[in-house]
């Protein structure tokens, strides 16, 4: 949609109904959802990102129904996100032109790893022949990871990578934790992590491994109140650790 288009829609006397439903904040480095619960059949939305006009990227992402837009603000920005969406119907007439602005907040502080517990079990599978392990590890949870994974597994090495997109809303968002929901629901993204490996028919070699990585994840104390962002570093190191063999086979 051009500039001129969009100047010539905001000016008409449209009525404005329904609502986008959307988080008045957000901590910085989380994926925003928006979704637009009043569409109707035959209505078609179109989303557009107001701001920032600096040079920050902001990721935009928007599914194939056109009820639901997400966006994806870089972790360390802090700011307003402010986004538009224009209903048409059938005959592409506006029927509504609504806003809604999103805070992303930024902490106090700068987002410091967690300590590692001391002395963490690193001992494999292999019981320590394993090569020295060169992946990712500012967490400390690779080379946990790695000395612990029978073997290289893509499909184990995916689903964790997966998950952390899921955090960062690709394709769609999974949270950490829900106020009030359902316990047991695959939003939750490590709900979704236990069943997605328990589908795999893994064997007591990957059991251990998954204890022994999200028992190291909680002795440092990355929980629900943990930025996103540690949960998303957290997953993909967890991910290189399996990477770690694949050049074993």
């Amino acid at each position: 949609m051009n500039k001129l288009l969009f100047l010539l829609l905001a000016a008409l006397p449209v009525q404005l109904y329904g609502q986008i439903s959307a988080p008045e904040s957000v901590d910085s480095g989380e994926a925003i959802h928006f979704t637009y619960p009043s569409a109707e059949a035959g209505d078609e939305l179109r989303w557009l990102l107001l701001n920032p006009f600096d040079e920050v990227k902001i990721t935009e992402i928007q599914t194939r129904f056109g009820t639901d837009y997400i966006v994806d603000p870089p972790c360390g920005w802090a700011g307003k996100i402010r986004i538009q969406v224009i209903v048409l119907d059938a005959d592409k007439r506006v029927k509504a032109i609504e806003i809604a602005v999103v805070d992303v907040k930024q902490g106090n502080a700068p987002i410091n790893p967690p300590t590692p517990p001391p002395n963490p079990d690193e001992t494999g599978p292999d019981d320590g022949k394993l090569p020295e392990y060169t992946g990712e590890n500012a967490l400390g949870v690779g080379i946990v990871s790695y000395s612990n994974a029978p073997e290289y597994n893509a499909e184990v090495a995916d689903i964790m990578r997966r998950a952390a997109q899921y955090l960062r809303g690709y394709p769609s968002l999974k949270v950490v934790y829900l106020e009030n929901g359902d316990p047991n629901s695959d939003k939750l993204v490590y709900v979704w992590i236990n069943k997605e490996l328990k589908s795999l028919n893994l064997g007591p070699e990957w059991k251990k491994w998954q204890d022994k990585v999200f028992d190291y994840e909680r002795e440092m104390g990355i929980t629900k109140g943990s930025p996103v962002a540690l949960h998303v570093q957290f997953l993909n190191e967890s991910a290189s650790g399996i990477d770690g063999h694949k050049n074993l086979q």
